[in-house]
């Protein structure tokens, strides 16, 4: 189970920021190739999953991505928040590779094949503002700002319960 103090967001406000249709996450979740939201929603690491996976379709198409989405997934899955600025699409192999730097592009690009660079910063960076927008984002919930009223006592205000 997961702990309840990960922030959330619902998925079809972040596929709203994306630009993409929430159907097509829910199919996408569906068919196992992203994380199903639990009733919170995604949870950071979950939601950049899903910017990454945005870009790429976008640029590669569905049945080209499918073979190659488990591996870039799960090196994705390792970096935690570390993201990656790229994701280089070699065509003679058919295989996906994530880039932090230039050097990586250039290592990807010497043997002179086909080689698309596909930018995915700008994706994950509206995934993370709408994650940095959240009140409390990333605090545990013990350390939360107490809900402002829940009713009036003889004192005055009470804080919520």
């Amino acid at each position: 189970m997961r702990p309840k103090t990960v922030a959330r967001l619902p998925p079809s406000q972040l596929c709203r920021r994306l630009d993409e249709m929430p159907q097509n996450y829910f199919n996408w979740a569906a068919a196992g190739l992203l994380t199903e939201a639990d009733p919170g929603g995604l949870s950071l690491p979950e939601a950049i999953e899903l910017a990454v996976f945005v870009s790429l379709v976008r640029r590669l198409k569905l049945r080209r991505l499918k073979p190659m989405w488990g591996d870039v997934r799960k090196e994705l899955r390792q970096r935690v928040l570390g993201t990656p600025s790229f994701v280089i699409y070699d065509e003679e192999s058919s295989s996906l590779h994530l880039a932090d730097r230039f050097e990586d592009i250039g290592r990807a690009v010497s043997h002179g094949g086909i080689v698309r660079v596909i930018p995915v910063d700008p994706l994950v960076d509206r995934v993370r503002t709408a994650f940095r927008a959240m009140p409390n984002a990333g605090v545990p919930r013990k350390n939360r700002t107490p809900r402002l009223v829940s009713r009036v006592g003889d004192e005055g205000l009470v804080p919520g319960v």
